[in-house]
């Protein structure tokens, strides 16, 4: 009886939204984000400069691109080949990772004022993809949302999927603006180049 009493405890302390969910497709607000140039970087005739160094030779596909962990490193994400190059500024060194989580859309500074989470904290350098849970291998659909509600009982799907920094699936989102209200959340600047 005493762990039954600790279980629905801790269910009734969270704000947990009621079936069935209608989920919000609001990737406009994250518009704030894309800047027209970023600190140190400059692109000239499809070629990333960082710190007026060569860094990375693009392609004229399109891109976007994010500088991350404290200037160490920039994210370069290949929207038309769905491809994420991480890029160490300092040696050069490249980890090239093929997308096949959606599209990518945000990278995560920081969320220091979510307090509401079921599961845990969202860390910098998550990943907020767009990608339609019909889409998806059955391992890459949720449950229930990170704050609350079952996702099986969503009313016209759900497309916002978080995942870690090394490319686990951490969750879903029924809405950005649960992130954005009140900025409990912060995002990577992105600068989009050849659209």
């Amino acid at each position: 009886m005493k762990h039954l009493i600790i279980v629905f405890s801790l269910i009734f302390s969270f704000d947990v939204i009621a079936d069935p969910v209608r989920t919000k497709n609001d990737w406009d607000l994250l518009d704030s984000i894309e800047k027209r140039q970023l600190n140190n970087i400059k692109i000239k005739e499809n070629k990333l400069y960082f710190k007026n160094d060569l860094t990375f030779k693009l392609s004229n596909s399109r891109y976007d691109i994010y500088l991350i962990k404290n200037n160490s490193e920039l994210a370069v994400y290949n929207l038309d080949q769905k491809i994420l190059y991480l890029i160490n500024v300092k040696n050069k060194n490249i980890k090239k990772i093929k997308w096949k989580y959606g599209s990518l859309q945000a990278i995560f500074k920081d969320c220091n004022k979510v307090t509401k989470w079921l599961s845990g904290k969202i860390e910098p350098n998550y990943y907020l993809t767009k990608w339609e849970s019909a889409e998806r291998p059955k391992n890459f659909k949720c449950n229930y949302f990170i704050f609350g509600g079952r996702c099986g009982l969503s009313v016209n799907g759900y497309n916002q999927a978080i995942f870690k920094d090394n490319l686990d699936y951490e969750g879903d989102l029924i809405s950005i603006a649960y992130l954005k209200d009140g900025n409990k959340c912060n995002f990577y600047n992105k600068l989009k180049v050849n659209y």
